[in-house]
């Protein structure tokens, strides 16, 4: 490893000064005329490395003027005259500080401060770091064993207003606390190397043995994305096939003027529309503009997804277990027209794999802050053609941003209904305002036939509400209205209850009233109840039904209880399907139990009652799910059926453009994206991988802040599998990995948006940064002294300042961590002016990407005789 170099002089004066310092006697108190020099960071950013401090009693005096340059505060300190002039932040702060009386008027208001903790020396005026609190917009901490000073301030300063501009032109502005880099280039591909989850089974049941399997392949086709399912059985041959191709851009750059975040063809989820249709899924296409993780509908919203055989998954919102599937036929999973409260919804996905996979999707949705932003136009276009015996359809909705309060959406659908087709239209008023939103929303049929809804959603406290009528004219049609249907009530609570025992239990109920004519009506109740405490999530839910007129209505009861525990060492699952009305009867039940504690092997046990077939059955499976595959054994009876077993095994391959060599691995390939990085030492500075430039092995990675394993090897590269598809992840650097503590990334990070099955490509260029120090120094009358406070500029040859700073007490100042390239060093002619000096001559150095410290760079201003 590459020795550390050596440290600037500033460093070097402040390290021999603090051991001089310590190696006192530790009763022996330093002389009031020997400072400390302290690091003064605000909040994690270093302004200065060696910042005086004088030592008194338990506390510490700071320079007050020294502080306020190294914070950009508008306020001079006259030391001669004990006065401290200028202000805070805004200049209607006015600021004034007497030092010798101890007042100090701020904006107008004077008081009084502790005189005994204010000192007036030859340069500066001190100041107990006690006292700053109450004459500055900040607190001081003392950290006396790290020697440093800790700045936390109380309100933004311009200082930090200007680093938020400054980052933000750079592209690095942080959300939610996240740096956000520049986007990496990535553009597609003709034809790439596809990403493949594969898996194959083979079961021995009733005598007789059946295969069966299944492909998910995705990548870069036609210079668009690409993903193809398919699934097979033998005897019996292919299944399901279905795919996709289009692209997916969170941003809203495709299709030129349009604007598009996506478009697809193939197989594509449509979403339903109020009043007029179901989401449906089919072969057809898709283009909008909207956000990828929102749906046409403010108030719900449809997940679906492929789910290979031998997988589940769960659904929770706001973490209360709302649904479970297994996996199907056709490999997918939907969770269509999901219910939406009003404010936050929380969603997790949680998927459970055969071999004892384990990953999640998180998704979040806040009714109250879907409005379209006023002045935006979105739009959503979809269609798709016949399938299963169901007719296609044809979707087009735009919604315009009329104010921050108000949106108005329009739109139709073409499709099938009351067996003919119909072209349906929807307009709908929707508006915002604090605690709850309304929708006001009229619908025609084509024949003659419309609706009118109004609906009332919102929150008091912990309640959430939702109601909501409709009246139907002149029979109104479509695929979601019954026909002859008058007029439709519905009534939707939710409410956590107060529970010492248990913080999350929830409270959801819902009522539902067809009017029909005759006065019969069709009637609909819900009740669930959720809890989740410790990991343990419970949900039970109530489904009752009232059909007919007044004197002959009949009715059922319908229930259903889901259970998920996961534990450190195991994880059960159950769920249960009865019948309250008539004679009450259990329909059927599920229990899963798993657990890796015997690594590397996972365990799991499944168990379940169909009441209605009288069928048991109970299985036993074995599964090892590290490595390059997944491999898993099971066993297990029917009691009409008879014993069975089986054998699956389970891979992702992904291929490594660096070395050109396919990765092999236990978990999903194809779901998601990768980054294939190459970290090197950028000697000539062109920020590109040439002969000779030598790889940098055990070099570590971030993405979106979180620390990696992974690291990179002899070849300086890294493959990083596995991240989420569409969603812009920020990529960068640990620096604390480099070996040479002199070393940087030429870039700060790369910002990537995955796509599923491709590998975005990144070559990572090093460079040893360089450090420039002197000092500035006045004459006046043939004796020279240093000049606090005086501006230093680095500018690039375009006249850019990249970096400035103001001289310490003992007029030093020093540029670090400079990138390679040409630079312009000098001190602005207003910086001078201040002091009646002219501005010095700039001097252009040159920084090589091996490293260039540069001491010495030294300025002497001509001062003008002093004053009488």
């Amino acid at each position: 490893m590459a020795q550390p170099r050596i440290p600037c002089r500033q460093v070097g004066r402040a390290l021999l000064l603090n051991l001089a310092l310590a190696a006192r006697a530790p009763s022996q108190a330093p002389p009031e005329e020997d400072p400390y020099l302290f690091k003064v960071c605000l909040g994690q950013v270093v302004l200065s490395e060696c910042f005086p401090a004088l030592p008194r009693g338990d506390g510490f005096l700071v320079p007050l003027g020294e502080l306020c340059r190294e914070l950009d505060l508008a306020i001079e300190v006259d030391a001669a005259r004990a006065v401290a002039s200028g202000f805070l932040v805004d200049e209607a702060r006015t600021f004034r500080l007497d030092a010798r009386t101890g007042t100090l008027a701020l904006a107008g208001a004077t008081r009084r401060l502790d005189s005994a903790r204010i000192q007036v020396r030859e340069d500066d005026i001190y100041l107990d770091t006690r006292l700053l609190s109450e004459c500055l917009p900040l607190e001081a901490v003392i950290l006396r064993q790290e020697s440093q000073i800790t700045l936390e301030t109380k309100e933004t300063l311009p200082l930090q207003a200007r680093w938020k501009r400054e980052g933000q032109a750079r592209g690095l502005v942080r959300e939610g606390g996240m740096r956000v880099f520049q986007p990496a280039p990535d553009p597609y591909r003709l034809l790439d190397w596809p990403a493949l989850d594969l898996t194959l089974a083979m079961q021995q049941s009733q005598g007789r043995a059946t295969g069966q399997g299944s492909l998910l392949a995705a990548g870069d086709v036609l210079k668009l994305s690409g993903s193809f399912f398919a699934q097979f059985q033998r005897p019996g041959g292919l299944e399901a096939f279905h795919g996709t191709l289009g692209r997916r851009d969170p941003h809203g750059g495709l299709l030129g003027p349009l604007g598009a975040t996506a478009f697809q063809a193939g197989e594509i989820l449509l979403p339903g529309a109020d009043l007029t249709a179901a989401p449906a899924v089919g072969t057809g296409f898709l283009v909008t503009n909207q956000a990828l993780q929102q749906g046409p509908a403010f108030d719900r919203q449809s997940f679906k997804g492929d789910l290979p055989p031998g997988w589940q998954v769960e659904l929770y919102q706001n973490q209360n277990l709302k649904a479970f599937q297994a996996s199907r036929p056709d490999g997918r999973y939907e969770f269509l027209d999901v219910p939406l409260t009003y404010g936050p919804n929380e969603f997790r996905l949680a998927f459970y794999g055969p071999q004892g996979q384990r990953r999640e999707e998180r998704l979040s949705f806040d009714v109250g802050q879907s409005q379209i932003p006023a002045g935006t136009f979105v739009y959503h276009v979809a269609g798709v053609g016949p399938r299963d015996g169901r007719g296609g359809r044809l979707q087009v909705l735009a919604s315009q941003g009329i104010s921050s309060r108000l949106t108005v959406h329009a739109g139709f659908v073409r499709t099938l209904a009351a067996g003919r087709h119909r072209t349906l239209g929807t307009g709908i008023l929707q508006g915002f305002w604090p605690g709850f939103a309304t929708t006001l929303t009229l619908a025609a049929d084509g024949g003659g036939g419309s609706a009118l809804d109004a609906a009332l959603r919102g929150r008091l406290g912990p309640l959430r509400f939702l109601g909501r009528h409709t009246f139907f004219r002149n029979g109104f049609v479509s695929p979601l209205v019954q026909n002859g249907v008058t007029s439709r009530t519905e009534l939707e609570v939710a409410v956590p209850l107060p529970d010492p025992f248990n913080p999350i239990l929830t409270f959801e109920g819902g009522a539902t009233r067809d009017a029909l004519p005759g006065g019969a009506t069709s009637d609909s109740a819900r009740l669930r109840l959720s809890a989740s405490l410790a990991g343990l999530a419970l949900s039970n839910q109530f489904t009752r039904t009232l059909n007919g007129s007044p004197g002959l209505r009949a009715g059922t009861t319908q229930g259903e209880f889901l259970a998920s525990k996961v534990f450190k060492a195991f994880a059960l699952r159950a769920q249960a399907s009865y019948r309250l009305s008539g004679a009450r009867t259990l329909e059927g039940l599920a229990l899963t139990a798993e657990t890796g504690r015997f690594s590397p092997l996972s365990l799991e046990w499944q168990s379940s009652l169909d009441v209605r077939s009288r069928d048991r059955r109970w299985a036993l499976s074995a599964t090892r799910s590290q490595g390059s595959f997944a491999l898993s054994l099971s066993a297990g009876r029917s009691s009409l059926q008879g014993w069975s077993a089986s054998l699956m095994v389970r891979f992702g391959l992904l291929r490594n453009p660096l070395d050109g060599r396919w990765h092999s691995r236990a978990g999903t390939a194809a779901l998601g994206g990768a980054i294939a990085a190459r970290t090197f030492l950028d000697r000539n500075g062109n920020h590109t991988l040439d002969p000779g430039e030598p790889p940098l092995s055990q070099v570590a990675f971030t993405v979106n802040e979180s620390l990696q394993e992974q690291r990179s090897g002899p070849d300086g590269g890294l493959f990083l599998p596995g991240l989420a598809e569409s969603a812009d992840t920020q990529f960068a650097i640990a620096p604390t990995t480099l070996e040479d503590p002199l070393m940087r990334p030429v870039r700060p990070g790369d910002q990537v948006t995955p796509r599923m099955g491709h590998v975005t490509r990144l070559e990572v260029p090093i460079v040893l940064v360089g450090e420039i120090t002197g000092t500035v120094s006045g004459i006046r009358a043939g004796v020279r002294k240093p000049l606090p406070g005086v501006r230093v500029e680095l500018s690039d040859t375009s006249g850019r300042v990249i970096k400035s700073v103001r001289t310490a007490y003992d007029g030093f100042y020093t540029f670090g961590d400079l990138q390679p390239g040409s630079r312009i060093l000098a001190i602005p002619a207003e910086a001078a002016g201040r002091l009646g000096a002219a501005p010095p001559a700039p001097r252009t150095l040159a920084l090589s990407p091996e490293g260039t410290h540069l001491d010495g760079e030294d300025f002497e201003l001509s001062l003008p005789p002093e004053g009488p």
